[in-house]
């Protein structure tokens, strides 16, 4: 009778711990997602009365909180336009444990660990970056350009090579940072091959196109270089920031009435459509 007695005694003391740590659970979500609303609201008060740091902050302490990978790619993306790049890496990091198979979610931990001055980590995230992406080419050219405006010569030239051996050797990424190696080296004859080549690959990549321009005029190909740009005018339906459409008219207007491609026709085109 002792026994049966001492085990009902138990088995109510095991409910009453159950239901305690029921309890306790249930208060804690609540709170959760009651933090999480609350991050979010101020958040977007802040945002609209223009205090985006505070904003990023509030964003922050929302994206480390919640499970939602859309809040960590938002929250990431503001914080490298704010150039907060600490708190960034701390958002990025987010994303990738939510979303460890998402290819941005390391383009954005390569680029706040490059800020840091966390090169061979930024690196290996781009690796990452680059084995993950669909598009390569797109991707390796973004982080040739990063790595040129951050790094000095000795340092991105390295880096370019490292990265190229993740890809195709016969691709658009691959020529473009022989190609701007090429560049840098004043080898601007090899340069030219190299978009050319890039040229067969991708006929239709206007920005690439409008560097071989460039290119081309700095190695006194005057006309070669306009060749290049009238490639990129005749398909005025392309959507470019670096084209404008009164430009586009002027420089139609002009080649129509020019038959023969001379040095004055060479500048106007060039300075119209590059700024040069």
């Amino acid at each position: 009778m002792v026994k049966y007695r001492y085990m009902f005694k138990l088995l109510i003391f095991a409910s009453i711990c159950f239901f305690a740590f029921s309890c306790t659970m249930v208060p804690k979500k609540i709170n959760q997602r009651v933090d999480l609303d609350t991050y979010l609201l101020r958040a977007e008060i802040a945002r609209k009365e223009e205090n985006y740091y505070k904003s990023a902050e509030y964003y922050l302490n929302a994206t480390l909180i919640s499970d939602d990978p859309e809040i960590a790619a938002y929250t990431s993306e503001l914080l490298r336009e704010l150039n907060l790049h600490e708190m960034g890496l701390s958002s990025a990091e987010k994303w990738k444990a939510l979303r460890p198979n998402e290819a941005q979610a390391y383009q954005y931990l390569g680029f706040f660990n490059l800020m840091l001055d966390k090169k061979e980590q930024a690196i290996q995230d781009f690796k990452t970056f680059l084995a993950k992406t669909d598009r390569v080419d797109e991707s390796l050219v973004m982080i040739i350009d990063l790595l040129i405006s951050e790094l000095n010569a000795s340092e991105w030239k390295s880096d370019i090579k490292i990265l190229s051996e993740q890809i195709n050797t016969n691709s658009a990424g691959y020529y473009y940072g022989l190609a701007r190696i090429a560049i840098y080296d004043n080898d601007l004859y090899l340069a030219d091959r190299n978009f050319e080549k890039i040229s067969i690959l991708k006929p239709d990549w206007v920005e690439i196109k409008i560097l071989h321009a460039k290119t081309l005029f700095y190695s006194n190909e005057e006309k070669k270089a306009v060749l290049v740009a009238l490639l990129v005018v005749a398909n005025s339906s392309i959507n470019n920031g670096s084209l404008n459409s009164e430009k586009i008219k002027k420089i139609k207007k002009n080649n129509n009435t020019n038959k023969n491609i001379n040095s004055c026709m060479c500048n106007f085109i060039l300075r119209e459509i590059f700024s040069l």
